[in-house]
């Protein structure tokens, strides 16, 4: 990846924008003068990005090849032969300029274009690659102003295995002496939709600042440009269709260090507000991460790759994350002692253990371990290197696991990843009070998370706390109004404890899909007649057959429905397959079935009793009063050899 000088007409700035965003998401750090003030500091400005430069990009248009400004530019380019002219305008490149191949956009449109904007990327990779000694010519950059830990970690939640994605050396960082990094919002226009956007997104990010107490300044100045910042967001909304895109340039020197273009599938407004803003989290903790405190700083190419890698992981999540491997594999690469790369690289490779796109047994691949050791050699307490440690645990390795994450979290108590990992851990072995606790304490670390917020949504559900669990759920519908995730949280609560009237409303309206058809299952819990009873009995057990691989929802229903007793029959099997699915019996509807010691013995098979009597940490049923025997003698009468 290559550091782009982009040199463009002012007239032409919004046409250069879509291909500066091009680059930037392929890799390349890109300079473009936008944000430059005027006056004698702006041939300066341009000086030193030109020298920086690997690749000059000059798109010609009917207005450029008359600029003095853009042909200046282009000679630079050209006699340092790092020129790459693009056709923006069916025009011919002034005098001097002909002879060279111009990459042509004047006629691109759709896929088109975008095959053309690729071509001019790997044009650009190759000038990076047949000059190296460009780029260890060119000037370093100043080093900046912020100085900040590099202890970290990460902000991606992983909703299934709650790896996740969050880069937590945000709120660690110390800023340049008693000062914090400072970051603004700025509009890309002045239309009504780009303030509105831009104000937006400058509360959201607020919520941040309020938590990661020192981690950053947030500079609100109207969305000017006019003031100051360490780090620069530019939004920008289209008013006719719910679709916006957003910059995260370097207030240095104005260099964009990330790009996104936004255009949520459902075509909801409020989904578009809220993967914006998350995203602008994500990636703005990723940017901190950058500002070394030992005076390093990553290369623009190197910087690029980590910004991209982050923004995309944080989309993959629950997902194939094996495609940002390579990305983070490079960062490591080119800058062995950035800590933080290593920690989204170990994410990436273990949280993909488990799921059925992966062929290879992860928990053997040396590589990985090699990555666990370089890491730790950083970084002792990463809270990243015991995360992936865990994940390539075998799922029934329940005390190993705590006694991991305990020790992580003792050195970082603050880490939201790891608070939402162990909150999953309590869950998996009936400690609902501690995995709330875990749970809340993990959304009140990432605000802008839905993800996070959804999970702890669930986890009062799940442990009886309804009332406490709908309460959360209007706080986040507040947040993010109308939005897909926040309907559905909305109908699986329904589905499981509330109305079954509003869930079959919300089902009828398309607003959700599940996994399973539920409609017969909603319409006997409005109306359970014999009739009615029989038919959702005989579709749990049908679905349960048929759903092996996510039998969650049906096991529920044995509970919903009175067939607790079959599960007995059923469960070996399952839980086998998917060891996750035992925590659906710690549930407030399975009360019954945990009446009967068998559920003891049951438990004792897939090594629950073990890890109770070892932690000393009894599930949470053992101790409601109504319950008819005593945990531990019935453990106790239990051979665990």
């Amino acid at each position: 990846m290559a550091s782009v000088f982009l040199s463009y007409a002012r007239d032409d700035s919004e046409r250069a924008r879509s291909v500066a965003l091009a680059l930037t998401r392929a890799g390349h750090s890109v300079w473009w003068d936008r944000h430059i003030k005027g006056g004698t500091q702006y041939s300066k400005e341009i000086e030193k990005a030109l020298k920086r430069a690997e690749a000059v990009v000059v798109l010609w248009s009917e207005r450029s090849i008359d600029s003095a400004w853009v042909r200046d530019e282009a000679a630079a380019g050209r006699d340092s032969g790092r020129l790459v002219p693009v056709l923006l305008d069916a025009v011919a490149p002034p005098l001097g300029f002909g002879q060279y191949q111009s990459i042509d956009l004047s006629g691109s449109r759709g896929r088109r274009r975008l095959a053309t904007l690729d071509h001019l990327a790997e044009t650009i990779s190759g000038f990076a690659e047949a000059n190296p000694a460009l780029h260890e010519a060119a000037p370093k950059p100043p080093v900046p102003k912020p100085q900040i830990y590099r202890s970290r970690g990460f902000i991606f939640l992983l909703i299934a295995a709650f790896l996740s994605m969050g880069a937590f050396g945000a709120w660690r960082m110390l800023g340049r002496g008693h000062e914090s990094p400072t970051v603004k919002v700025a509009a890309a226009d002045h239309s009504q939709a780009t303030l509105r956007l831009a104000r937006d997104l400058t509360v959201m990010l607020g919520s941040l600042q309020s938590v990661k107490d020192k981690s950053m300044r947030l500079l609100d100045n109207g969305g000017k440009t006019s003031v100051g910042a360490d780090l620069i967001f530019e939004a920008s909304a289209n008013s006719r269709q719910p679709e916006a895109s957003l910059v995260l340039y370097s207030g240095n020197d104005r260099t964009i260090l990330w790009a996104r273009d936004f255009k949520p599938p459902s075509g909801n407004p409020s989904d578009l507000k809220q993967q914006l803003t998350h995203t602008a989290g994500r990636v703005l903790d990723c940017a901190l991460d950058t500002f070394g405190s030992d005076g390093k700083r990553l290369k623009p190419q190197t910087r690029a790759l980590y910004l991209n890698g982050c923004a995309q992981f944080a989309e993959l999540i629950g997902t194939n994350t094996t495609r940002v491997i390579p990305l983070f594999l490079k960062v490591t690469e080119e800058a062995p002692w950035f800590e933080p790369g290593w920690a989204k690289l170990l994410l990436a490779e273990t949280s993909i253990t488990g799921w059925p796109f992966v062929a290879q047994d992860l928990t053997t691949d040396r590589r990985i371990r090699q990555h666990i050791k370089q890491a730790r050699s950083l970084n002792p307490r990463l809270a990243e290197a015991a995360l992936a440690e865990i994940n390539l645990l075998p799922s029934t390795s329940l005390v190993e696991r705590t006694k991991l994450i305990d020790q992580a979290l003792a050195a970082e108590p603050d880490n939201a990843t790891l608070l939402a990992s162990r909150s999953k851990l309590h869950v998996s072995v009936g400690l609902w009070n501690n995995a709330v606790q875990d749970s809340k304490r993990a959304s009140q670390l990432e605000p802008l998370s839905p993800a996070f917020r959804h999970a702890y949504i669930s986890v009062l559900a799940h442990a009886g706390q309804l009332e406490a669990a709908f309460a959360e759920l209007e706080k986040a519908e507040r947040l993010w109004p109308g939005a897909s995730n926040m309907i559905d949280a909305r109908f699986r609560l329904h589905i499981f404890y509330g109305n079954p009237r509003e869930a079959l409303r919300l089902l009828r309206t398309g607003a959700t899909d599940f996994p399973f058809s539920i409609e017969p299952v909603l319409t006997t819990k409005i109306d359970p007649s014999a009739v009615n009873l029989a038919r959702a009995r005989d579709l749990v057990r049908f679905s349960l057959r048929q759903n092996i691989s996510n039998p969650t929802g049906p096991v529920q229903g044995y509970a919903d429905f009175g067939i607790e007793d079959e599960l007995y029959s059923v469960l070996d099997p399952l839980i086998h397959t998917d060891p996750e699915v035992f925590a659906v019996l710690f549930r407030p509807t399975f009360r019954k079935f945990r009446s009967d010691t068998r559920f003891i013995q049951l438990a004792a098979r897939f090594g629950l009793v073990n890890y109770w009597k070892k932690t000393s940490k009894w599930p949470d049923f053992c101790l409601a009063p109504e319950l008819p025997y005593d945990c531990k003698i019935e453990a106790a009468k239990i051979n665990l050899n």
